[in-house]
């Protein structure tokens, strides 16, 4: 009989492969390890958070935040699939206010990477964990202050095949400071750093929502021409940072959409934007303009995709 004939029988994956197969849904390129990173420290209480990419992210991604820290009982387990101190149970995604939520960022990223995490919740006492590959290393006290440290090197090096499909270091690097700009938007009260390669490229203060906006795209926008709206009822609320129709694109892409801090896409919301600012532009032509809409958690549902990016309504 041909080989290619003879029936496979069905296995179980190890641990090991399960856990390297999964974690590439969820890090697929150097910005996702941003995405998730920055979530975990909007989400502990951050008023600083600095970010540091080097050779793209592929060499290096170090996020370091000044929020509640965890202890080392906790570090024990945060690199664990499905650990999370966001959710216990289903019903709780009803009532979620959180970024993150699944329990896959951490387990994933130290799946295709080296891991290392510096935390404390005093400022005195902390804790350092380092994992490789998905293997624990090293799991001992340390020296540190309030807050988290959070070192990602050697992204996909145990996976050639999905390093092989890396862009060059300075188009990851471009795709690192998008997600970035993306999730420093809604949290205008937490001042942001972004360094690239030992240089610091971006610094945003706390400021106000506007202010936070234009600094952003300090070459699509200035004060002058632009405006902000802002409409609620008891569900929900809506703010608009939005250009003059003289300063208007070819193109869609600064129609931006958040819900409840989280940028997304939504083709409904998108159109009705270009619907509302239609009259007022030449043919052709598209608005600039950030939507920041916050909705009760119970009427929609973020449990789509582990990006995140699809919300139903």
């Amino acid at each position: 009989m041909n080989d290619k004939a003879k029936p496979r029988r069905i296995q179980i994956l190890r641990d090991t492969v399960a856990l390297r197969i999964a974690a590439g849904e969820v890090i697929d390129r150097p910005f996702s390890v941003v995405r998730e990173l920055i979530d975990n420290a909007v989400d502990c209480g951050a008023g600083n958070i600095d970010l540091y990419v080097e050779g793209g992210g592929i060499e290096r991604i170090r996020v370091v935040d000044n929020g509640s820290g965890m202890s080392l009982e906790d570090l024990k387990k945060c690199y664990l699939p499905h650990a999370t101190s966001k959710i216990s149970e289903m019903e709780d995604l009803e009532s979620l206010k959180t970024l993150g939520f699944r329990g896959e960022a951490l387990s994933s990223i130290g799946a295709c990477s080296r891991l290392e995490i510096i935390s404390s919740e005093t400022g005195a006492d902390a804790g350092r964990l380092v994992v490789s590959n998905g293997a624990l290393r090293d799991l001992s006290p340390y020296k540190g202050n309030k807050g988290t440290i959070v070192d990602v090197s050697g992204l996909f090096h145990a996976m050639p095949a999905r390093k092989k499909f890396l862009k060059r270091p300075s188009a990851e690097a471009a795709a690192c400071k998008k997600v970035f700009i993306d999730k420093v938007l809604p949290f205008c009260e937490i001042s942001f750093r972004y360094f690239q390669d030992g240089a610091m490229k971006l610094f945003f203060p706390v400021s106000s929502l506007k202010e936070r906006v234009i600094n952003a795209y300090p070459g699509i926008l200035n004060k002058d021409l632009t405006r902000e709206m802002e409409s609620s009822t008891e569900d929900f609320s809506v703010r608009i940072i939005a250009a003059d129709p003289s300063v208007n694109r070819k193109d869609r892409r600064y129609i931006q959409l958040f819900v409840n801090n989280r940028r997304i896409n939504d083709f409904s919301l998108l159109q009705a934007v270009e619907y509302g600012f239609s009259e007022f532009l030449p043919g052709g032509t598209y608005p600039v303009a950030f939507v920041f809409i916050k909705i009760k958690p119970s009427l929609i549902d973020v449990n789509i995709h582990p990006a995140k990016k699809e919300v139903k309504i």
